[in-house]
C-alpha cells in the first residue's frame, strides 16, 4: 500500500509546501547573478517566471501626483518597455493602492479608461487585466509592482495572488537596499561634481 500511495502521494503537493518552493525560486532568480544597480531587472524577470505574466513594471513615487515606471518589461513580445509617469489623477485605482499600501486590480468590464491610458503610457496598444502590488520593506513603500496581461486577458488564480504578494515581500528588501545603493552613489557623484566645481573657481 505504502508504495502504490507514493506517486499519489507526489502529485498532490500541499499549497502552502507549492508555494514556497516557488517563492525560493524567485528568490534564487533574482540573486543569481544580481548587483545593486541591475535588482530591479532581476526583480521583474524572476516574476515573470514565476507567474507567467505578460507584463510587469516597477513604478516609483518621486512625485505626489506621479508614479514613474522605473523599470518594464514586455515579456510576450520580449521587450524592454521604456514608459512615461502614470498620473495619479488619471490612475484613481492604483493611487488608491499606494494610500492604502494594498492590492488593487483593474479589469476590462469596469476601468476601461484607466487602463487604456495605463497601456498607453507603455506603449501597448491592447489593454487587459492590471495589478498594482505594493511593494514595502519596514512598513515604508519601495515600489508598486505592476502585472499586466493585455494578450492573454487572463485573471491570477487565488493562489497567484497569494505568491504575487508573498514575491512582494522577499522583493521589498532587496529592492530596498538596491535603491540605497544607487541614491547613495547619485550623491557621491554629485559630491564629486561640486567639489570639481569649487576648484575650479
Amino acid at each position: 500500500a505504502a508504495a502504490s500511495g507514493g506517486p499519489e502521494a507526489a502529485r498532490s503537493i500541499p499549497p502552502v509546501e507549492r508555494e514556497s518552493a516557488q517563492l525560493l525560486r524567485a528568490l534564487g532568480l533574482m540573486l543569481e547573478g544580481s548587483t545593486a544597480a541591475n535588482m530591479p531587472q532581476q526583480a521583474l524577470q524572476a516574476i515573470v517566471e514565476v507567474l507567467k505574466v505578460d507584463m510587469i513594471a516597477l513604478l516609483r513615487m518621486q512625485d505626489a501626483n506621479y508614479a514613474d515606471v522605473t523599470a518594464a518589461y514586455d515579456s510576450a513580445m520580449q521587450r524592454e518597455v521604456f514608459g512615461i509617469a502614470m498620473n495619479l489623477d488619471a490612475q484613481p485605482t492604483l493611487a488608491d493602492a499606494i494610500s492604502r499600501r494594498a492590492r488593487r486590480s483593474l479589469n476590462v468590464d469596469d476601468h476601461q479608461e484607466e487602463l487604456r491610458d495605463l497601456f498607453t503610457r507603455l506603449d501597448i496598444e491592447q489593454i487587459g487585466p492590471v495589478y498594482f502590488q505594493p511593494i514595502l520593506h519596514e512598513k515604508q513603500l519601495v515600489a508598486v509592482l505592476l502585472v499586466g496581461f493585455p494578450y492573454t486577458q487572463r485573471e491570477l488564480r487565488s493562489g497567484e495572488e497569494d505568491l504575487l504578494k508573498g514575491i512582494s515581500v522577499i522583493a521589498g528588501g532587496l529592492l530596498s537596499l538596491s535603491y540605497a545603493a544607487h541614491d547613495a552613489q547619485m550623491l557621491a557623484e554629485e559630491r564629486a561634481i561640486q567639489a570639481m566645481v569649487s576648484n575650479v573657481i
